[in-house]
């Protein structure tokens, strides 16, 4: 498992997706798609030996319907984020607006407050996004990726520069990153009251699975999707 320490966490995560749950027992950021994995550890000061056996036992034992992203291409993975992190994210925006209503019209306390809030910032943020990625970069990058294959030009992005576009969403990402990291301190990791309810402790566990849920998803699109699309629009004007 050698190779694994010149890779990013980012790059690991996406070939090998359960390898994310382990680097979140860690409290290893791996969206930020920057470090490899032997800085990230140095930093951290976690036990190499350790935590490079827990990522081994995950590769070994992959799931069948693990994906590696950094095999698929541009028009396979805006199709996955369109058909499945965007349509699950627009199911848990309405199911965990109306619980966290719900809860916070019944438990008025300063960390149930402070995570509704919270919610509906990430969802009244990333509602729009994801209409702006649908309706306009997803397409284009679709266009621009069968017009290459082809051997052809495509034409330019009607929003400018794929990079500037691009700058845009991954600001939107770490707006949303920033909050769920704010979740996660403010719940301790997601730790629900002794005394809690039914309602409340369901309420916690299906902010935890969000938060999974939107961080392999903020993965995806930065640290696969988006960089293929600047690599092939950076060979396509040196062409």
């Amino acid at each position: 498992m050698t190779q694994l320490n010149n890779k990013t966490l980012a790059d690991i995560v996406s070939e090998h997706n359960a390898t994310a749950d382990i680097f979140e027992k860690y409290n290893l950021d791996f969206c930020s798609g920057k470090l490899e994995l032997s800085d990230s550890l140095a930093e951290a000061g976690i036990n190499v030996a350790e935590l490079l056996n827990e990522l081994e036992i995950a590769i070994d034992n992959e799931p069948k319907d693990n994906i590696n992203f950094n095999a698929l291409s541009l028009t396979e993975i805006s199709e996955i984020l369109r058909n499945e992190y965007h349509e699950f994210l627009r199911d848990k925006i309405s199911e965990l607006t109306a619980l966290s209503r719900k809860i916070h019209s019944k438990d008025n306390s300063e960390t149930v407050n402070q995570i509704h809030e919270l919610l509906l910032a990430i969802f009244n943020h990333l509602a729009p996004h994801m209409v702006q990625e649908e309706k306009v970069l997803f397409p284009y990058l679709e266009y621009m990726e069968h017009m290459v294959l082809q051997g052809k030009l495509p034409k330019p992005p009607s929003f400018g520069k794929i990079k500037k576009s691009v700058a845009g969403m991954l600001d939107d990402h770490q707006d949303s990153t920033d909050k769920l990291d704010e979740l996660k301190r403010i719940t301790d990791d997601y730790t629900c009251p002794d005394n809690a309810d039914t309602d409340l402790k369901y309420f916690y566990d299906e902010i935890h699975y969000l938060d999974k849920n939107l961080r392999m998803h903020i993965n995806i699109e930065n640290n696969v999707l988006f960089k293929k699309a600047r690599i092939m629009e950076t060979e396509m004007l040196r062409n």
